[in-house]
């Protein structure tokens, strides 16, 4: 499909046999969105020199879909590591095998109550890894859905509205987080917050405390949690936190729940960055490597803290973007923009249809800094309405139906 975007018409062609269809382009007023143009990000973090700031101009990088830069920001203390030597690979190779980890996940989580996956804040795609696996979840049984990026403040209103708004968390700006949210209410999913107060050990105590709040009416709930890195980690850690959320959900609801990581092999827009077991591997797909009992790597240890290591894929790209964006059900949109009117840089969001475009969170957006550029949305079939907005508040939008 390929959108045509000018300054007062689009002319959308569905298939190579259907003919165009035009659309009209409106004026809008400039919306205030949350997200920062490449160029105001660099000259807000151009002094930072600190790692944890580096974490933060990452992260917000992350939320406008530019995995250079959160590389270059997020990993710039990384030293670059030799691959693993031979004899210890071959150990490797010889007890494991790669599965795919799809399928590994909900197999085990067929018998079990609940199942906690973490994420690392500046890596979109490990919430499409979560959202791939929702609609299977839910014909197995899931039918709660808790994150603690989400704020309790929005939780009733947002569980109504079926989309999230920019009031509904921090992370969830992301488009990506949008739509992990978005999909578990659609598919059904009742949607929590479960955030605690205080800091380290208080933290993931609370936290805990009010996963058993929230299922203490609900015996026998299937219930699936997204967090943090660390959070989702069981046994003792360290001195400080004593125990991470996850083992505290053990202490406080009785149940042992099936935990994932995967940010200890998460894919890297550098391979210079990546672990030294992740250099001499080749895999096409996120998977798990399974010894000859059937148990993850790392997962059967003691010490590890989780029961499933998820190892990702290196990013492949089309026209810019990671083809891990498309998920299960999505399709490259283009879109052609003749720039007339509108400065560069400009945003591009994709906004469902009905939602209200002022405070949604867009399904995809794009930063479009030169005419060079092409414009691929990864969208699923459905109609959508399309904003564009310069770094000049100059904005127009048109509507456009995926088939």
């Amino acid at each position: 499909m390929r959108v045509l975007f000018c300054c007062f018409m689009v002319l959308t062609i569905l298939s190579c046999n259907e003919k165009k269809r035009a659309v009209q382009v409106h004026e809008i007023p400039a919306v205030d969105f949350p997200y920062k143009f490449s160029v105001d990000l660099a000259q807000e973090y151009k002094y930072d020199s600190l790692f944890q700031q580096g974490q933060i101009a990452g992260t917000r990088y992350s939320f406008i879909g530019n995995e250079e830069l959160v590389a270059q920001n997020f990993y710039h203390n990384l030293p670059d590591r030799e691959a693993l030597g031979d004899s210890v690979y071959t150990v490797f190779t010889k007890s494991h095998v790669a599965v795919n980890a799809f399928e590994y996940i909900l197999e085990r989580a067929k018998e079990e109550q609940m199942l906690i996956l973490n994420e690392a804040h500046h890596k979109p795609k490990h919430r499409v890894f979560t959202r791939q696996l929702l609609q299977e979840l839910f014909n197995n049984g899931f039918r709660y859905f808790g994150a603690e990026a989400l704020n309790e403040l929005d939780i009733i209103d947002l569980n109504y509205r079926r989309y999230p708004i920019y009031f509904s968390g921090f992370y969830t700006d992301e488009p990506q987080f949008g739509e992990l949210v978005r999909d578990a209410l659609s598919i059904g999913y009742e949607v929590f917050a479960y955030e605690g107060e205080g800091n380290g050990k208080s933290r993931e105590i609370n936290q805990a405390k009010n996963i058993a709040e929230f299922l203490k009416n609900k015996p026998n709930a299937k219930t699936l949690i997204h967090c943090g890195y660390q959070h989702a980690q069981e046994g003792t850690i360290n001195s400080s936190w004593e125990k991470a959320m996850a083992g505290r959900v053990l202490e406080y609801t009785g149940i042992n729940p099936l935990t994932v990581n995967q940010t200890w092999y998460d894919n890297k827009y550098y391979s210079k960055h990546l672990t030294p077991l992740q250099k001499r591997i080749d895999i096409s797909e996120p998977s798990v490597f399974v010894d000859s009992s059937g148990f993850s790597y790392l997962g059967a240890s003691d010490t590890s803290g989780f029961d499933i290591v998820v190892f990702h894929e290196q990013s492949e790209y089309i026209n810019g973007r990671p083809t891990w964006l498309l998920g299960k059900n999505k399709e490259w949109v283009e879109v052609d923009l003749n720039p007339s009117g509108l400065d560069y840089p400009y945003f591009l969001f994709a906004f469902k249809t009905g939602e209200n475009i002022t405070e949604a969170i867009p399904v995809d957006l794009l930063e479009i800094t030169d005419s060079l550029q092409t414009a691929h949305f990864a969208l699923s079939k459905g109609k959508y309405e399309i904003v564009a907005q310069s770094i000049t508040k100059k904005a127009a939008s048109f509507n456009l139906e995926v088939e």
